[in-house]
């Protein structure tokens, strides 16, 4: 038994990572990043032409913040069903722009957080209070759920000592040591920007610039294997909409099934800056599964400003009773 968060995007927004409607203009200003001269990078426009034609057609009043999660997963079932080209190439481009903006907002964070730079404007005092006192909060024991792709919470967890990449996936990249020690689990349940996938023998890398930049310390094995990126069939793995494939990926299923473990021997569920979309029915399910099957009747805590209403009507219709707490993330951790 033990305490399970669940982390939505909110959880992140301390650190100037995006809420859903936001996300779009974020990987606009954050994509170029290290290396700019690949295909995908110069592909970018094809991207952006493509999010903008979509836009117009099925949210032409979110022209300028549209909501990218279900336009994708429209492209997604175009694919599916192959009444059109859907993403028409433009899916690895997409998420490699995706991935290069996430890597490049994490680099100017931690060169704010530890004093080396100030690309961002942000309330020192602020951020050094929620992160001190997320990470305080936080024992070994816990475990957390998240929807984000960002690495902001393992790198903050890492420096304290709480997380350790080797284990602390709920499953071992390929290219990182031991040692096994006590940490914080991070079931990533829409992938992680760091995660590198190799489809032809189905294993996950973590991006080595990412160890040396964002997990200083951390164990690289040597091996005569071929390096992250280094074949073809290689690809940042993050879920871009709402149909998720996981039969076709052992990875991202070993994580689902793990996180479903931890919701069923839980003793108390902490939803945090998750406002549970509708159309998110795999997140739903997983979570009625969770808590209906749990035989500990775990107390539920859902922490939102926005996106209660969500959550009310989830529980109503699970006959489940929430403590709801009407603050944002870190209004909520500072305050207790």
């Amino acid at each position: 038994m033990g305490r399970v968060y669940i982390l939505g995007a909110g959880a992140s927004v301390f650190a100037q990572y995006p809420l859903g409607r936001e996300l779009w203009r974020f990987i606009k200003e954050n994509h170029c990043f290290p290396p700019v001269t690949s295909v995908s990078h110069q592909r970018f426009p094809e991207v952006e032409s493509k999010v903008v034609e979509l836009a117009k057609k099925y949210q032409p009043k979110k022209v300028n913040s549209p909501d990218l999660e279900s336009l994708f997963t429209v492209l997604d079932l175009q694919d599916i069903l192959a009444e059109s080209q859907g993403w028409d190439g433009l899916r690895s481009p997409f998420i490699e722009a995706t991935i290069r903006a996430f890597r490049n907002h994490q680099y100017k964070f931690d060169r704010f957080l530890y004093n080396m730079g100030d690309e961002l404007s942000l309330d020192r005092r602020n951020v050094e209070g929620v992160s001190t006192a997320w990470v305080k909060r936080l024992s070994t024991s816990d475990t957390i759920i998240t929807f984000n792709w960002d690495i902001l919470h393992e790198s903050l967890l890492y420096r304290a000592g709480k997380w350790l990449p080797y284990n602390g996936y709920g499953f071992t990249p390929v290219n990182v040591a031991g040692p096994e020690g006590k940490s914080i689990v991070i079931l990533k349940l829409h992938g992680s920007v760091n995660w590198i996938h190799r489809a032809s023998v189905g294993s996950v890398f973590l991006n080595p610039a990412d160890i040396s930049k964002f997990l200083p310390g951390t164990q690289v094995p040597l091996t005569n294997r071929p390096l992250p990126g280094e074949q073809p069939d290689d690809y940042g793995l993050i879920i871009p909409s709402f149909i998720k494939r996981l039969s076709q990926n052992k990875v991202l299923t070993q994580v689902w099934a793990k996180a479903l473990d931890s919701l069923l021997s839980a003793d108390q569920i902490i939803a945090v800056g998750y406002s549970l979309h509708s159309a998110d029915e795999a997140a739903r399910l997983l979570i009625a599964t969770g808590f209906l099957t749990n035989k500990n009747s775990p107390q539920l805590t859902t922490i939102v400003r926005s996106g209660q209403a969500c959550w009310d009507s989830f529980c109503s219709k699970l006959a489940v009773a929430a403590h709801a707490i009407p603050q944002t993330f870190e209004e909520w951790v500072t305050s207790t």
